[in-house]
């Protein structure tokens, strides 16, 4: 069946690929979007992070109005663990939610940050690491018996220490074909107003496998460039193909939206973080557990230690302990990062700290927010927020002696809402984005060469709109991805809720259409609807806090 409005939504999509890619005619159905359609870059949230970003999707709202700053809750017990963020933690309505209470049939499949699922008028098959949940619940297998599991079960841990990524390229492969067919498997079986997609293989096998593709970055492997140098454009050429087949699913008079919640680039360095603040006199580590932990062990000692640690409480890496595929590459393998970095701080003694590399920013030890924190509220917290500031700004890069920070603001000037509370109390960013915050503790120095991952996140990423509506070959002004759900609404005839900080990209659509269609706002009564009740056991959440570090996330 077909539907009014598909939205295919690819984690991590640039433009700085698709556009050489389309030029040279390997992306026809992009090549098309770009000729027939309007586009833009889409400028994504601050950070540029999937947590806040796809929330931000969903919402039409900033994070400090939907209170997702991460994929880590506040810190909690002596060793600051930090619980997964989830669905539950939205405080805004959705897009999906709105639609179906305006008596729209919504369906969404992959999408982060939508597990647990909440209840919808229509189906959802939320992007999952934990046990299969969907709306409604019978859905989950009788489309797995369909057409196979679409979860991406964190498997590039197994790769982690090898150059060998083959069988993970060819793992994520299968998984896009998996996705596509429950696609269209669902688009089988019923009309739809609104259909989302997201696939998130561009985003995990960038964070991977960006420096085989890439003869300038310093990690190059031109020994592996025959083998892993075209996955990456290959897996863009999959998901030309996967577009073009929903395209022609779409109803007439139907719009097609593609976006990307950020874009992609190549790393070079991480900023340590901690390790400068160590550097400073701010934070203190556990002296024995440091160096302990500093060691790099055999897998089988760290397999022995973590089953200890798992039954009696103590701190312990959250590695899934599977398989490892071989030969492992002495210069890759380095379990130390799995490590989560507060457990080896000395809380009592520690000022200022930084928690998730997801937040790019330092949070301030404070008394009676953190549970061991020692700075007090007022003036003495103000003070040390503008202290840090100064000197961070002032830190030199050691490659050519200037500011390595490009900004360091205070969180109420990046965001504004009821949850900033929830943010870190400095916002950083970096001049190269070349270069990443991290929290890891185990560097050789403050600013060094990334050793696991080779790409990362950039701000802009990729919006295009396509229909009998759209004014063909249109630029957006500017667009934002808070934007995308008040369009989409706009598209499905509902008014926009007043509480959106988006607005409708009207510049896209022809001028006659768009008189006869000008936007409404309303003020929206309904409450953010709960989701499913979905608690992860001690094993799972170790596999997501694994799957988060892998990635770089949470280092």
């Amino acid at each position: 069946m077909q539907s009014e409005v598909i939205v295919v939504g690819l984690d991590g999509a640039t433009f700085d690929l698709i556009g050489p890619l389309a030029e040279r005619g390997e992306l026809p159905n992009f090549a098309r979007l770009l000729a027939e359609g309007a586009w833009a870059p889409l400028s994504s949230t601050v950070p540029p992070v999937s947590p806040q970003a796809w929330s931000s999707f969903l919402t039409g709202v900033h994070p400090g109005q939907h209170g997702v700053f991460g994929f880590l809750g506040q810190p909690e017990g002596r060793y600051y663990r930090r619980p997964i963020r989830s669905a539950r933690d939205m405080q805004a309505p959705t897009l999906l939610q709105i639609a179906g209470e305006a008596g729209r049939r919504v369906a969404a499949l992959g999408i982060p940050m939508t597990y647990p699922p909440a209840p919808v008028n229509g189906v959802l098959v939320p992007e999952q690491q934990g046990p299969p949940l969907s709306t409604p619940p019978a859905l989950w297998q009788e489309m797995v018996a369909a057409v196979g599991d679409p979860r991406d079960q964190a498997t590039h841990i197994r790769y982690a220490f090898t150059e060998d990524k083959r069988g993970y390229v060819a793992r994520q492969r299968e998984l896009i074909d998996v996705q596509r067919r429950a696609a269209h498997w669902l688009l089988d079986r019923e009309r739809y107003d609104l259909f989302i997609v997201v696939w998130t293989a561009l985003d995990r096998m960038g964070h991977f496998l960006w420096r085989y593709g890439d003869p300038t970055h310093p990690a190059h492997r031109p020994e592996w460039a025959a083998a892993l140098g075209s996955a990456l454009e290959d897996a863009y050429r999959q998901l030309d193909a996967a577009l073009g087949e929903l395209w022609e699913r779409l109803a007439p008079g139907g719009t097609l939206m593609v976006m990307s919640d950020h874009g992609f680039g190549p790393l070079h360095r991480r900023f340590h973080a901690n390790l400068w603040l160590r550097e400073h006199g701010l934070l203190a580590l556990r002296p024995l557990a440091f160096r302990l932990a500093s060691v790099r062990y055999p897998m089988p000692v760290l397999r022995g230690w973590n089953a200890f640690a798992r039954r009696t409480g103590l701190p312990h890496a959250a590695i899934p302990f599977e398989n490892w595929q071989k030969p492992i590459a002495r210069h890759l393998y380095d379990p130390r990062p799995f490590i989560s970095s507060s457990m080896l701080i000395d809380w009592p003694r520690t000022r200022v700290y930084s928690g998730a590399a997801d937040e790019h920013g330092i949070r301030i030890n404070l008394r009676g927010r953190e549970p061991l924190g020692i700075v007090s509220p007022g003036a003495e917290y103000e003070r040390l927020r503008r202290q840090v500031q100064e000197e961070l700004l002032a830190f030199p890069d050691p490659r050519d002696g200037q500011p390595l920070l490009r900004a360091v603001r205070l969180r109420e000037e990046v965001y504004s809402g009821p949850y900033i509370e929830r943010a870190p109390d400095l916002v950083i960013e970096m001049r190269e984005p070349t270069c990443a915050p991290t929290s890891e503790l185990f560097a050789p120095a403050i600013v060094h060469q990334s050793v696991r991952g080779s790409g990362t996140h950039r701000s802009e990423g990729i919006c295009l709109l396509a229909g009998p509506h759209v004014l063909p070959g249109a630029r957006l002004a500017q667009p934002a991805i808070v934007d995308l759900a008040p369009t989409l609404l706009h598209l499905l005839g509902v008014p926009t809720p007043a509480a959106m900080e988006g607005r409708v990209l009207h510049e896209a659509f022809e001028p006659d259409w768009w008189a006869a269609h000008p936007e409404t706002r309303v003020s929206y009564a309904g409450e953010v609807e709960p989701s499913a009740e979905a608690g992860l056991t001690r094993e799972e959440a170790a596999r997501v806090e694994a799957h988060l570090r892998g990635l770089g996330y949470i280092g």
